[in-house]
């Protein structure tokens, strides 16, 4: 009897101590996580170091031991030195083998890879945070003449050329376009696509063909078709531009978005400001009277592969301090709650209370405000169609935004998901940045720029866009424009002399223009008779033909 207590104790015993190593093997193994973060790293190794203390790697005749990923390598991948890294959001298996001569002993584990959160925020930054990141963006390129843009000059006159854009040019509009998605509290890691510049050039070669603004251009007379099909390709999926031969100018004009056939919906500031944006591209050319025009690839969602971005809302201008060089004094604000906890369609009582805190004025505003105009008071809501999040657009009249201002807003009856109407609000104080240079083009004085764009409309275009929201008065200027060595006064003389010289530009061109579709009109008419006549003839012919074989039979 003490013998069998003896050996029931020591069988219990060693049960226990394998029962044991197989919980610290399973509590080990249950470490690992369950959900790894986009761009996380964990060893291999680690899951043949957890078996170390157990029976099952001493035996004797184990003569494999194997680990195995079953996944795709946009997930997780294995790097040098047996590193197992998340690269992407998704789920994969890992799985440890152990074989030996008489059975296969093995496991899987279900990782899930989550994409990055980035949690958007802009009320906590100080005036320092955002100069010192005006300074690591701000454009570097800068010309005297339009083909310094260029290594190689295109042509919008057959034979075209696509031509080729110089890198400053390139990296100075991406550089303008993260610094406005960094303003916004928005991800600023966009990137160049080199796919996206060649077909941005197509269609802004396209569009200096016919010197004409349209997403919808026609093709060019001599344009090879293939040539032309990528360049409509490019402008119906890009914000685009005339007038402007900088693209650190051409993203501040989109950003403003002024005009009435933009005020609505200010479509080409909410693409930029598109949450999950990543991948984007620029193209220029110019027409035979010099005048440029400017496409801006941004239809792309890439960055939602990989990154979740957590906002309340987005707003222009956003909320906390807020460089009054990055808002015209023309431009609307924008309002783009979360689809995900509001629904713009059914705040159907949403109204904007709007307080400038120094001048002590405030405008209220509502659906009753919905008239389109230059310069009134303006209010809409525009739902949107799956594109982009719906927003509320406004305008209050004769607002002035200096250094020192602060403007409070009130979003009244926005309707939560849950919780039904609420009131949201939030401060913008204006500042300006410090011996700030204008972008590319600006360098060159000109107050004035003649920036036309458009939303969906082909047939319109966006009026004169004033670049002077530094905050100055009268014939003083601002110690934001930092370096101007004219007066206003002389600034605005040269700019009347060149905006008469654009005029007459403008004027022949549409001559031209109107002579040229007239003539075309006239050809295709002409083609039309000259069909219409030999068909008759033809038929004549026919006829008198068959009377004489007719005739001769008989």
């Amino acid at each position: 009897m003490v013998l069998a207590i003896c050996l029931l104790f020591l069988v219990t015993a060693l049960v226990r101590a394998e029962s044991s190593n197989f919980s610290q093997l399973k509590r080990s193994y249950m470490e690992w996580p369950d959900v790894m973060a986009v761009g996380e790293t964990y060893p291999m190794q680690a899951f043949r170091d957890y078996y170390s203390g157990s029976t099952l790697l001493k035996r004797e005749n184990v003569t494999d031991k194997l680990v195995y990923i079953s996944t795709d390598e946009k997930v997780v991948r294995v790097l040098p030195g047996n590193i197992l890294k998340a690269v992407g959001p998704g789920v994969c298996s890992l799985r440890i083998e152990e074989t030996d001569k008489s059975q296969i002993w093995r496991t899987s584990k279900t990782i899930s890879v989550a994409a990055s959160t980035f949690n958007h925020s802009t009320a906590d930054r100080s005036k320092n945070e955002i100069v010192a990141k005006y300074k690591a963006n701000k454009a570097q390129f800068s010309f005297n003449e339009y083909n310094e843009q260029f290594t190689q000059l295109p042509s919008a006159d057959s034979p075209y050329s696509l031509g080729n854009l110089k890198d400053g040019m390139l990296l100075d509009g991406l550089r303008t376009a993260n610094f406005v998605r960094y303003l916004a509290g928005l991800p600023d890691r966009l990137v160049l696509d080199q796919q996206l510049n060649r077909k941005a050039q197509h269609g802004a070669l396209v569009l200096a063909a016919n010197d004409e603004l349209t997403h919808e251009p026609r093709k060019p007379l001599a344009m090879n078709r293939a040539f032309y099909d990528i360049g409509y390709q490019s402008t119906t999926s890009s914000n685009i531009s005339s007038g402007v031969d900088t693209f650190s100018e051409q993203v501040v004009g989109f950003m403003d978005d002024i005009g009435i056939h933009n005020l609505e919906a200010v479509g080409h500031r909410r693409w930029i400001l598109h949450p999950p944006l990543k991948n984007i591209g620029f193209g220029l050319a110019y027409t035979r009277q010099s005048v440029p025009y400017g496409v801006m690839q941004v239809f792309d969602t890439s960055d939602a592969t990989n990154t979740k971005v957590n906002y309340d809302y987005i707003a222009w201008p956003s909320a906390g301090f807020f460089p009054t060089q990055y808002f015209n004094t023309m431009a609307p604000w924008s309002f783009t709650p979360n689809p995900m906890t509001y629904d713009l369609s059914q705040s159907t009582k949403l109204s904007v209370e709007l307080t400038d805190e120094q001048g002590k004025r405030t405008w209220t505003l509502n659906q009753y405000d919905s008239a389109v105009s230059d310069n009134d008071d303006f209010f809409n809501i525009d739902v949107s169609k799956g594109d982009y999040a719906s927003a509320v657009v406004f305008r209050p009249s004769e607002a002035q935004y200096r250094d020192g201002d602060t403007y409070r807003v009130a979003i009244r009856g926005l309707m939560h998901r849950v919780k039904g109407p609420v009131d949201v609000s939030y401060e913008v104080n204006f500042f300006a940045i410090p011996n700030w240079q204008r972008p590319d083009g600006w360098s060159r004085e000109r107050s004035e720029i003649a920036t036309g764009m458009i939303a969906d409309d082909n047939e319109q275009q966006g009026q004169t866009a004033d670049r002077n929201n530094d905050g100055s008065d009268g014939d003083k200027a601002s110690e934001g424009e930092g370096g101007a060595s004219k007066s206003n006064a002389e600034v605005a003389k040269d700019s009347g002399a060149q905006a008469l010289w654009n005029q007459t530009l403008q004027t022949a061109s549409s001559i031209t223009s109107s002579a040229y579709q007239a003539l075309q009109d006239q050809l295709t008419g002409l083609k039309n008779w000259l069909i219409l006549v030999i068909g008759l003839c033809s038929l004549i012919i026919a006829l008198l033909l068959f009377l004489y074989l007719l005739r001769k039979r008989n």
